[in-house]
């Protein structure tokens, strides 16, 4: 059976290089859903979670479809409240959901934010600090010990 993975993270941690590495990984085996594709955000502009639960019904659309493909799917977002959570819990039903915690020191997250050049600056502290849930992940990487390829290959060996 298919699973889903959830990378949550803040902003400039570097799950959508980690998503990227396991996509090219598994090509057409593995789809990725993440919130700015399902939003219209301009670069520097601020998103907050009002806006990514009202996209989240299309988001699980997404990845119910590819789950029931037989795809596996890895969902790339920054989590701040358990409403988006528990709304893919029950999005996904009896498909396996593992929760990966992709974090790194705030020097390196302030340093790679500057760096992208298409964030709000201090937004991916912001996001370290009010990121849900605080605990409890199947699996925690520290994006600044291990290269987002590193990173994929231990997610891709436990698909």
């Amino acid at each position: 059976m298919s699973k889903g993975i959830v990378l949550n993270g803040p902003s400039s941690a570097g799950k959508s290089s980690v998503a990227g590495a396991m996509k090219e990984m598994l090509g057409e085996k593995l789809c990725v859903v993440a919130p700015d594709d399902f939003l219209q955000v301009e670069p520097m502009q601020s998103i907050y979670e009002d806006d990514v639960f009202d996209a989240q019904s299309g988001m699980n659309r997404a990845i119910m479809e590819a789950l029931n493909q037989g795809k596996n799917v890895v969902f790339d977002h920054v989590m701040t409240g358990a409403r988006i959570l528990d709304s893919l819990k029950c999005a996904v039903g009896s498909h396996a959901l593992t929760l990966v915690h992709i974090f790194c020191l705030i020097g390196v997250l302030r340093q790679r934010e500057l760096a992208r050049g298409d964030r709000v600056i201090g937004n991916a502290e912001i996001t370290a600090k009010y990121l849900y849930p605080k605990e409890n992940y199947d699996a925690e990487f520290d994006s600044s010990k291990l290269s987002p390829r590193e990173i994929a290959k231990k997610l891709v060996d436990f698909l």
